[in-house]
């Protein structure tokens, strides 16, 4: 009688145990009120990186002109002549420069200015340091870009060498551009974090000077273009060029009576974000002054 009374109180208790256990297991399974059972609607805390580039280029583009300069693959970047510089040419004198950027149909949509020292401009030349303001339309400040007095392409003294950073809005800045010791120009493109995005490489000083001759003679070689090529290149591949675009004695006859100097043309890498186009269109700027700011006396010479 006692095995049978123990035998059904044991039954007893670990139906007890079960039934504790389930409910245990339903209220750990139970969904918190408010939240969504689907795992596919779970809260996501971290945004993805492709968003996170999107919301960064969402808020630089509350601005018009940047606007036109994110949708645009390719611009052109056109370099005008002071009014001191064409009145003091027997003299040599420097001037500031001034550039307007222009969109694929050809609007102007940024304008920058050179704002130097005038005794740095006269005895440093194309190597003189100075801050850039790139203005919209309306004539307001949206990018600055900074280039320190550096030398060009030491070897014993890479310290020394070429960069310059490019701020928007003023004191934020989101990248720059520091040459790399080499035979011929090669720049990296670099962002806010130092790191290199892209690089850049053009030709020699001896393919430069033989491109300008042909081009003073009009004599298009069946070899090349008449463009002077700085190429833009993503893991050693092409992905977007910067061109010096050369004019012949017609074009230079034209731009002789007018306001017009240098022009550069960059088509944009296809992923290239609108930070990314506004460190390459300052690219063009760094590369006019080291490579072509005296252009205009050897095509004169020479044609």
């Amino acid at each position: 009688m006692l095995n049978i009374v123990s035998g059904l109180t044991l039954d007893f208790a670990s139906e007890i145990l079960g039934s504790l256990k389930m409910s245990d297991i339903s209220l750990m399974e139970a969904p918190i009120p408010g939240q969504a059972n689907n795992p596919e609607q779970r809260v996501v805390t971290e945004q993805p990186k492709s968003l996170r580039n999107s919301t960064q280029d969402n808020r630089a583009i509350s601005n018009p002109a940047l606007e036109q300069l994110a949708n645009s693959d390719k611009i052109v970047v056109q370099q005008l002549a002071g009014i001191t510089e064409a009145c003091c040419f027997c003299c040599d004198y420097e001037d500031e420069n001034e550039f307007e950027i222009y969109d694929n149909f050809g609007a102007v949509i940024l304008k920058a200015v050179e704002h130097s020292n005038c005794l740095t401009r006269q005895c440093c030349e194309q190597l003189r340091g100075f801050s850039m303001d790139i203005r919209d339309r309306q004539g307001n400040e949206i990018v600055r870009v900074v280039r320190p007095f550096r030398c060009n392409n030491i070897f014993c003294c890479p310290c020394f060498n070429q960069n310059m950073h490019i701020e928007y809005p003023k004191g934020n800045v989101i990248g720059s551009i520091e040459q790399r010791i080499s035979l011929y120009p090669k720049y990296n493109v670099c962002d806010s974090k130092g790191d290199a995005i892209y690089t850049i490489e053009g030709p020699s000083a001896c393919k430069r000077s033989c491109r300008r001759c042909c081009c003073s003679f009009w004599m298009k070689c069946c070899c090349c273009s008449r463009d002077i090529e700085f190429n833009i290149l993503e893991d050693g591949e092409k992905v977007g060029v910067i061109a010096k675009r050369l004019a012949g004695p017609a074009e230079r006859e034209a731009r002789a009576n007018s306001s017009e100097r240098d022009r550069f043309g960059v088509d944009f890498p296809d992923e290239a974000s609108l930070d990314m186009k506004i460190i390459l269109t300052s690219v063009c700027f760094l590369i006019d002054y080291l490579y072509f700011e005296f252009d205009g006396v050897v095509d004169e010479v020479l044609g």
